[in-house]
């Protein structure tokens, strides 16, 4: 997946918008905002994660993943951030304990 993503990066995580990939080895999942991304696996309880990305910082409440690149999935629309960085709207949410609240 990171390979069809546009502007592969190993640095600039602060830059990050809502939408990117991020991925480390065996491993992918999607930047939601806020210094978060949300991944999947079935190794977990609830097979939805949503953890700290640690290369912007450790966030009370979340489990904390340092990723290892980064970059846009061609098939996302990110007209709406096209000026910059994420502003943190996710973090109002409601999210605890590295779980949605739904």
């Amino acid at each position: 997946m990171i390979a069809r993503c546009t502007g592969v990066s190993t640095t600039g995580w602060t830059s990050m918008v809502p939408g990117e990939a991020v991925r480390m080895s065996g491993h992918i999942g999607i930047y939601i905002g806020d210094g978060l991304a949300v991944e999947c696996t079935p190794k977990w309880e609830n097979k939805v994660q949503i953890t700290a990305v640690g290369n912007i910082g450790a966030k009370a409440g979340y489990n904390t993943r340092t990723w290892t690149k980064h970059g846009r999935i061609p098939w996302v629309d990110y007209s709406d951030h096209s000026s910059g960085p994420d502003t943190g709207r996710h973090a109002e949410r409601g999210h605890s304990k590295g779980r949605p609240d739904f």
